[in-house]
């Protein structure tokens, strides 16, 4: 199973890997967003999404809750073949929105299990460890809108935090073995986002919380279960649930969140000791977004590339990363309309993130198929045959390629010698001898770590003709014929015929 994209893919499980390995500066042969075109799966009034192995193949599902009149869970298994499976439908119809949804063992079956939050409340639905889920559990009442789950008090439970546009608005559940209980809560102003991260080093878990008039970060309690009065931060709104990356390369969790419904993305930067501050913000896309605005590596260079939706158009927008809390030229890839939410997770194994998004007018999913696993299609190195002491070049392209290793007879060669670009696309051999002449072909490696090798090409020498012209031209230093047989030129012939280049 892949350690990073297919286990439980949540905002929550990106906050526990986010910046706990610090990227390295883009690689420009890696900065390009490979998607393929989208292929749409029906499903009624579907708005909250997230990855997860729920059908316990080890590939990660695509999960959704749906708004009115939709299923209230819906699983589209996963393959390595990157076609979902037949929907699994479970809790019946929904009669709330759902707003958000995570995955995680909640009882004691080792089984996934969903936890929902909707416009009535918080619902959890126990898992059958084959898609389905038994009926949803009511926790509480209240408009819930982001709910992030970890293990708050270190007993080796998932518990589950929830921002809240009901008062209170920061809502705490522990968990009791058997299912969550709410615990603690905090009256905030109204929220939306919630995201759980060390922002002071102390040890403790604090909340970075958002809402439609500010942005706030509430420090947590010793124990974890609880957390202080908000304090906002004055860097403006984000009335959209929050993201957690690393985005600048230090090794700490910083934050995206979208504003609904202008399109913008603040990116929040969470410095040491605390230091939270507004890094940017990014013009907006649209007239209107996504509730969220994924933070995620879709290159393979290490540095996490940004994700939107415009609900309107029904697209889905992407910028590659470029360095701190910088972002390259948006490029668009059409889905259904609507789009709402986006998921990201490696539904076909491959090593590699996928990006799915939920369309509640187009009544669909959109799966975007990450193409960036394996370089593509190579197209190969073309044979030459050349005189003795000429320059050879030998070419390689590759739609995806991160890396190059040319070869000789299967044997990996270096720079130095005769040799030069062994690790580009372009081998250069230069003033050819016979130990040179053979197959040479191309390593080419993704930006995700997949290879392929060329199809090889032969490198060969011409035979010299019998005449003093051919012979002058094998002793000469490549000025050309120069009209005179010396004991050198004769030296040469000799010896090429003893290499076995001899005249018919």
């Amino acid at each position: 199973m892949h350690p990073t994209f297919r286990s439980l893919v949540t905002p929550l499980m990106l906050a526990c890997a986010a910046g706990l390995v610090p990227w390295s500066a883009a690689r420009a042969q890696c900065n390009t967003i490979r998607l393929a075109p989208a292929v749409n799966y029906a499903v009624d009034n579907p708005r909250a999404i997230t990855i997860a192995d729920v059908t316990g193949d080890g590939i990660a599902d695509v999960i959704t809750g749906s708004d009115n009149g939709g299923p209230v869970v819906s699983v589209f298994p996963g393959s390595v073949s990157g076609t979902l499976g037949a929907r699994l439908d479970s809790g019946g119809v929904s009669v709330a929105s759902a707003f958000n949804v995570a995955v995680a063992r909640i009882n004691a079956d080792a089984v996934p299990d969903v936890v929902l939050s909707t416009s009535s409340g918080l619902r959890v639905l126990m898992g059958n460890g084959d898609g389905t889920f038994g009926a949803p559990a009511a926790i509480d009442s209240g408009s819930h809108r982001q709910v992030v789950l970890r293990d708050l008090n270190s007993d080796g439970l998932i518990d589950a935090v929830v921002a809240s546009s009901s008062s209170p608005t920061l809502r705490v559940y522990v968990n009791n073995g058997s299912t969550l209980v709410a615990t603690s809560s905090v009256a905030s102003i109204s929220l939306v986002g919630v995201a759980l991260t060390d922002l002071d080093g102390d040890g403790i878990l604090d909340a970075m919380a958002s809402g439609a008039s500010t942005i706030a970060t509430l420090k947590g309690n010793p124990g974890g279960t609880s957390f202080q009065a908000p304090v906002p931060l004055g860097l403006g709104s984000s009335a959209a649930f929050l993201w957690p990356a690393d985005l600048n390369g230090d090794g700490r969790v910083d934050f995206t969140g979208p504003s609904q419904p202008t399109g913008a993305v603040n990116l929040i930067s969470n410095a040491p000791g605390g230091v939270v501050t507004l890094a940017g913000t990014l013009p907006a896309l649209g007239s209107q977004s996504t509730g969220n605005a994924p933070a995620v590596d879709l290159t393979g260079d290490g540095v996490p590339d940004l994700l939107l939706g415009a609900n309107a158009s029904g697209q889905l927008r992407a910028r590659p990363g470029t360095g701190p809390f910088a972002f390259g030229p948006e490029v668009s890839f059409p889905t259904a309309a609507g789009t709402i939410q986006i998921g990201i997770g490696d539904v076909n194994a491959d090593g590699v993130p996928d990006v799915v998004t939920t369309n509640l007018a187009g009544d669909s999913i959109s799966v975007f198929l990450n193409t960036a696993a394996s370089p593509g299609v190579i197209t190969p190195p073309s044979s030459q045959s050349l005189m003795l002491g000429a320059d050879a070049t030998f070419s390689v392209s590759a739609a995806a390629a991160g890396t190059f290793q040319w070869r000789r007879n299967g044997v990996p060669l270096t720079d130095g010698g005769h040799y030069s670009g062994v690790n580009t696309a372009t081998l250069t051999v230069n003033e050819i001898t016979s130990i040179e002449a053979g197959s040479y072909d191309c390593v080419v490696t993704a930006c995700f770590g997949g290879s392929a090798t060329s199809a090889a090409a032969t490198l060969s020498l011409n035979p010299p003709g019998c005449n003093r012209a051919d012979v002058t031209d094998i002793g000469d230093t490549g000025a050309g014929p120069d009209g005179q047989l010396t004991v050198d030129d004769l030296i040469a012939f000799v010896n090429t015929f003893s290499e076995g280049f001899g005249c018919p």
